[in-house]
């Protein structure tokens, strides 16, 4: 599953992603170039898998994958997700029922 999103740090504002690698009602996991630390705090903004449907939220810095291990697709982010509306929630878990499964080739595939 990779989904278009745009997540910014809530500090500064600046970019932090724009491609999905994974995504769950709780969080999501993310490409990103830029160095962050965890606990982070973040606005989130993501396209639904199974529709137009763009979600907001905010989140927090949960996991940081360098991309230093050889199974690392490449540098990532973990997000753990702080404030979803309970009814954006369940549609997320509703689309995402119907999406394709994140196969673990495709996160290791660099692009």
């Amino acid at each position: 599953m990779q989904s278009p999103c745009e997540v910014v740090r809530t500090r500064d504002f600046k970019l932090v992603g724009t491609r999905v690698l994974d995504l769950s009602a709780r969080g999501m996991l993310i490409e990103t170039d830029l160095r962050i630390l965890t606990g982070e705090e973040l606005i989130v903004s993501f396209k639904s898998p199974a529709d137009d449907r763009w979600f907001d939220c905010e989140g927090s810095v949960a996991r940081v994958v360098h991309g230093r291990r050889r199974a690392d697709p490449c540098r990532a982010l973990g997000i753990a997700f702080d404030t979803i509306d309970p009814w954006n929630e369940l549609l997320l878990c509703e689309h995402l029922r119907s999406a394709p499964l994140a196969r673990a080739s495709e996160l290791v595939a660099r692009h």
